[in-house]
């Protein structure tokens, strides 16, 4: 299964908050665990993927949650026992233990469509085959199920300088029905990893320091060990920012290999952000036009840009200009920054906007070509016609039969 290391886990988890007993880490994950689920029932079925000790849905806490991860409960236990950010008495049972392959294959049959909610925190990243992954969530879930996602945000966490996944990219992986990463993948991950002010998960502050965490050459002892072992390692496979995540699921959908859209996304939370995923992603991106789903697709490939604008602007307060005998920002150099941060972030949410009205101007085209829209014109016409009494009255009747 899919699941970080002791290390990854902490520091992806720790900058939100999230992992051991800080004072005021456990109302932060409660808040955090609630705003993720939502809209979830209360009484409603969940499975969550990989939670460790850090559960969004746990089972002390009333949820009716399937927990699946790579190994049972006493082993999980025993690899974490010593490590300094884990409550191992937070670690739940585990109900299904996946390893590799489709993660539906080990939830019953009897169980699939079952589940109101899919819960995956700092997961996906890791996952050889997301194709594969979001797809198992499809049959496991109730037609109008939900997934919840947790994911880094490349900006501020150790993937900093490594470049955005691609659909192209996905599309190869479940190709190869991928269940271990590549060398390819182990060195990227080894060489470029970095770490800032000793952390390799920062969120959003003014940078420290950044170094590189590994030796080139230890990158290349792990791109040979991948070529010779055949078990699963893990490493982070997959980088997203919100705009190229939203990307990635248009796409995907519109190429019919998944059925999901995005419901909802957050800008980034500390170093990580939230999407809720919901079925009919695959009929929603078929229905538009080709020049509208390109605007759609330059809208989100602008927004990729703004949004990665933000790592440099971090770095210009961080590193000095050489010209300048590498003195320190200014007052005014430091609130330039920082002005030009909210710039940037409004151009986002202004191409983000932009998107919406393209998505809603389709969906419009759509219903105005349809054959129901076309037969009940005539009505529509009738009702027109009618004193706004009389239309309040067909209005009220048109409520109670719906």
């Amino acid at each position: 299964m899919n699941r970080p290391s002791a290390s990854t886990t902490a520091e992806c988890d720790g900058a939100s908050g999230s992992t051991g007993r800080r004072p005021g880490a456990d109302e932060a994950w409660l808040a955090r665990a609630q705003a993720l689920l939502a809209g979830v029932p209360r009484n409603g079925r969940i499975v969550e993927i990989g939670p460790l000790f850090n559960p969004i849905a746990p089972k002390a806490a009333g949820y009716d949650t399937a927990v699946v991860d790579h190994l049972p409960r006493e082993e999980l236990v025993a690899v974490f026992a010593d490590h300094p950010s884990a409550d191992v008495s937070r670690i739940e049972e585990v109900d299904y233990v996946w390893r590799e392959g489709p993660l539906s294959d080990v939830i019953p049959a009897a169980q699939h469509g079952t589940f109101d909610a899919f819960v995956a925190s700092h997961v996906i990243e890791h996952t050889p085959d997301i194709i594969a992954f979001l797809n198992s969530a499809a049959a496991v879930l109730k037609p109008d199920g939900v997934v919840i996602l947790v994911i880094p945000d490349k900006r501020y966490c150790f993937d900093y300088f490594q470049p955005l996944t691609t659909t192209g990219q996905l599309l190869e992986a479940n190709a190869e029905k991928r269940s271990r990463h590549t060398p390819r993948l182990a060195f990227d991950h080894f060489a470029y990893s970095v770490e800032d002010g000793g952390s390799g998960a920062w969120g959003q502050r003014p940078l420290q320091g950044l170094r590189l965490t590994d030796r080139l050459e230890d990158a290349r002892d792990k791109f040979d060990a991948f070529g010779r072992n055949s078990s699963y390692i893990d490493l982070h496979a997959w980088r997203f920012v919100p705009a190229s995540f939203e990307l990635l699921l248009l796409e995907l959908a519109r190429l019919g290999e998944t059925d999901w859209f995005i419901e909802r996304i957050t800008p980034a939370q500390g170093s990580e952000f939230f999407a809720w995923l919901r079925r009919g992603g695959a009929a929603r991106a078929a229905a538009l036009s080709d020049e509208t789903l390109n605007e759609q697709r330059l809208a989100l490939l602008k927004r990729i840009l703004f949004e990665t604008q933000a790592q440099i602007d971090c770095l210009a307060v961080a590193e000095p200009d050489p010209a300048k005998n590498n003195a320190a920002p200014s007052p005014a150099e430091t609130e330039a920054v920082r002005v030009q941060g909210r710039i940037t972030a409004l151009a986002s949410e202004l191409e983000a906007v932009r998107a919406s009205e393209a998505r809603l101007r389709a969906e419009r085209d759509a219903v105005l070509s349809s054959g129901t829209w076309r037969v009940t014109e005539p009505l529509r016409r009738v009702a027109g016609a009618l004193p706004p009494s009389a239309r309040s009255i067909l209005r009220k009747i048109a409520r109670g039969a719906a």
